[in-house]
């Protein structure tokens, strides 16, 4: 069996990194627990088999397979990529320059080869990246992944693939001799048309589900219309959470260009 080298969590990196695969699990197992307990009796209304099985079948068996999917596909993505490629320590410094300078790196450690820093990425619920390089003798390892520093979702959007390219692109670069481009600066517009549209039916909809949802807690039809309230509740109120917060970083970062131009 081929092994991999991959990038080592400690304890309190992994429970950040699997987040999702442990909520989607717990949830798995909300309908044994249900079932456990109207065997033993602990609720006032018993469970038909049918009812029963009908839990598994449309919660445990769909919660239990993005689990355990979500999990392989974090874990292979500790794995580093390898490039057979040999460079100097110049090269290798140059190389990640650019790559810092144009992701906007914050560099935790780089020294003896040995590259590790973190993206400010933050959008739907992902709050960064963790970008790791090693220079060996005849090969460079890279690897890119989520932030396991933090709470985060387990969706990349792409970033990890785009990491790595950049880094490539740059090796590349430098080991053609090719000067650093300058690129100017990207700025996103949260206000555009576009998002506005978005918004205007999200929003609403997001208000309506919540609305349901308690409506589903205070008149509910039976237990199982309370789990499906506090579900839909938990996530509208997640999905305006995070938009909310992606409009507050976008005008603190127009607010600090501003008082940057004004200094300069």
């Amino acid at each position: 069996m081929k092994k991999y080298e991959k990038v080592l969590l400690d304890k309190s990196q992994r429970r950040n990194y699997y987040l999702l695969a442990q909520a989607f699990f717990l949830l798995a197992m909300i309908p044994i627990f249900i079932i456990i307990a109207d065997w033993l009796g602990l609720l006032s209304e018993s469970a038909s088999e049918d009812r029963k099985y009908n839990l598994i079948y449309l919660m445990t068996i769909p919660m239990l397979t993005v689990a355990i999917y979500d999990y392989i596909r974090l874990k292979r993505a500790l794995r580093y990529k390898i490039l057979e490629i040999t460079c100097s320590t110049s090269e290798f410094k140059e190389t990640l320059k650019r790559t810092i300078r144009e992701l906007d790196l914050l560099v935790e450690i780089n020294e003896n080869g040995y590259f590790k820093a973190y993206s400010n990425f933050d959008f739907m619920g992902v709050q960064g990246f963790m970008i790791t390089v090693i220079r060996k003798e005849d090969k460079i390892l890279f690897n890119s992944i989520l932030d396991p520093n933090r709470y985060t979702l387990s969706a990349t959007w792409g970033r990890n693939r785009r990491n790595y390219q950049i880094f490539l692109k740059n090796l590349r670069d430098v080991l053609k001799g090719e000067p650093a481009k300058r690129k100017p600066e990207k700025i996103e517009k949260e206000w555009s048309a576009k998002r506005i549209l978005i918004r205007l039916i999200s929003y609403p909809f997001c208000i309506f589900l919540i609305g349901l949802g308690i409506y589903s807690l205070l008149s509910p039809i039976n237990w199982k219309s309370g789990l499906v309230g506090i579900g839909v509740i938990s996530f509208a109120s997640f999905y305006l959470y995070m938009d909310l917060k992606v409009i507050i970083r976008d005008y603190r970062k127009k607010k600090w260009r501003k008082n940057k131009d004004f200094d300069n």
